[in-house]
Parts: structure tokens; C-alpha cells; sequence
């Protein structure tokens, strides 16, 4: 019975991955939207250039500390030091 039950398994997981593959030939985006907007992301980038911490900014914009160092990384921020050099 658990040999059926895996192979069935592997099955499935094969479908879905090749429905995904044609989904994403077809420009669909997977997986979870995004919170960032541009007006989100000028603001980080403006707090950053204001010396703000990574904390701060995540609590005033109600975004994660994660997608904080994601806006850095998409606008070549190295550091909070480095901005503001």
C-alpha cells in the first residue's frame, strides 16, 4: 500500500511542477504578492538616507525587517553605514 501511495505522490508532484513550469512560460508570477510598493520603496530608501534603523523603518511602514533588506538589496544598499556615507 505505501508503494502505491508514493508513486501516486510522485505523480501529482510531477504535474504540478510541470503546471508550474507552463504557468510561468506564460509570465505568471508564483507564490505570494508582494508587499512592496514604489511609494513603500522611496520612503525605505529616503529613511535609510536619513539614518533610521532597519527596526524603525520595518514598524513605521508596517512591512517585515526582511522586506526592509530586500529594498536594500534591490537598490544596491550594502549597510546602513554605507548609505550614509
Amino acid at each position: 500500500m505505501h508503494g502505491i501511495v508514493k508513486f501516486q505522490k510522485n505523480e501529482h508532484n510531477k504535474l504540478v511542477k510541470e503546471g508550474q513550469r507552463k504557468a510561468r512560460e506564460n509570465g505568471v508570477h508564483i507564490g505570494r504578492p508582494t508587499k512592496i510598493t514604489s511609494n513603500i520603496e522611496k520612503s525605505v530608501v529616503e529613511m535609510i538616507g536619513n539614518k533610521v534603523g532597519i527596526k524603525v523603518i520595518a514598524k513605521e511602514m508596517n512591512i517585515g525587517i526582511g522586506t526592509v533588506y530586500s529594498i536594500m538589496k534591490k537598490n544596491d544598499i550594502k549597510s546602513l553605514r554605507a548609505a550614509n556615507e
